[in-house]
């Protein structure tokens, strides 16, 4: 380091003492003015330097000292940066990955949002590496059903007859699901179904039902060939407004009843799990690659390439399906 000197004049060095005033209030141990006339040349001090331009100028010196603490602070994000592949998991990890401790260490410090701004996340770091995360639409909300029906009238089925629901405690070979805070008032609605369309929804009365409960709906075919039905139920004390697909039953015959014992929910969905294995999961193909040409319409040809072919599950019992996926509401972790 160079060490700074200055050339002293002896009318400098009154002017200082004049601004300056009591050298021990200073404290920066200057000499007097004499011995400094005398050496003509001393070390400069930082301290009655600073000491003298405080004293002129005040104001800049504070404006500057800001600068400098906001410089700081805008500067550690940059020295973050710079510390990348030195103590960190990984020192030969790609370029711009951040030093992983001090990452934490700052994740600690900052304040919680309740996650407010809703921001997707891309990946997430973790011990064993950086996590992935790819947004997919994987809990659609349950269907309603079409107030005038699905397909041409005449082809379709009818609307089918839906007597009035009954309650009563469960006694078959299943579990009842219908918990304590089930208990209330529920409506459905019931769809005959065809691969020609679906009939409009019939609503049924109001049920009140309790704990332990299961609910029985009688319901009679209203012809056209109908296939399976459609069950719907509304929320809890809800109307008929707010009634959702449960699940779906195959018609049995010209009367039936169709019971509800609360194992499938409203607004959820289904998860499968799959052992991606050759030996649980195969492709059957159904017939061979083929070239169809397509008609002349403009001066291109085209023509489609089909393959027919099935999923064909080897090992059933390695593979699953979860029920009742629902989203969690809103504030559930706050």
């Amino acid at each position: 380091m160079r060490e700074a000197r200055v050339q002293v004049d002896p009318r400098q060095v009154s002017s200082l003492q004049h601004l300056c005033g009591d050298e021990r209030a200073n404290g920066d141990g200057v000499e007097t003015g004499n011995r400094e006339v005398r050496q003509g040349r001393k070390t400069a001090h930082g301290d009655l330097k600073i000491g003298c331009v405080r004293e002129i100028l005040p104001a800049p010196l504070d404006v500057a000292t800001d600068l400098v603490n906001t410089c700081g602070s805008v500067l550690c994000p940059h020295h973050l940066e710079s510390s990348e592949g030195r103590s960190r998991s990984d020192p030969f990890s790609p370029k711009g990955a951040g030093n992983e401790c001090a990452l934490r260490g700052l994740h600690h410090l900052l304040a919680t949002d309740d996650c407010g701004d809703g921001v997707p996340i891309a990946e997430s770091l973790s011990k064993g590496g950086d996590i992935r995360l790819n947004p997919d639409i994987f809990i659609p909300d349950s269907t309603t059903a079409t107030a005038g029906g699905v397909g041409r009238g005449a082809e379709r089925p009818n609307a089918p007859v839906v007597g009035a629901p009954a309650a009563a405690p469960y006694a078959g070979s299943y579990t009842a699901y219908f918990a304590a805070e089930d208990a209330g008032t529920y409506i459905y609605q019931i769809v005959a179904c065809s691969r020609y369309g679906k009939s409009a929804p019939v609503a049924s009365a109001g049920i009140a039902v309790a704990a332990g409960d299961s609910v029985s709906i009688a319901v009679t075919d209203g012809g056209n060939e109908t296939a399976y039905y459609e069950v719907y139920r509304s929320d809890l004390n809800g109307s008929a407004a707010t009634c959702r697909l449960i699940f779906k039953v195959p018609r049995s015959g010209a009367a039936q009843t169709i019971t509800d014992v609360n194992r499938f929910l409203p607004n959820c969905s289904k998860g499968f799990m799959l052992t991606q294995s050759s030996e649980v999961l195969k492709f059957k193909q159904l017939a061979p690659f083929t070239k169809i040409p397509l008609a002349t319409i403009d001066t291109s040809v085209r023509w489609a390439q089909v393959l027919f072919g099935a999923l064909q599950v080897m090992k059933p019992l390695q593979c699953g399906m979860f029920i009742n996926v629902g989203k969690l509401e809103t504030g559930a972790y706050a």
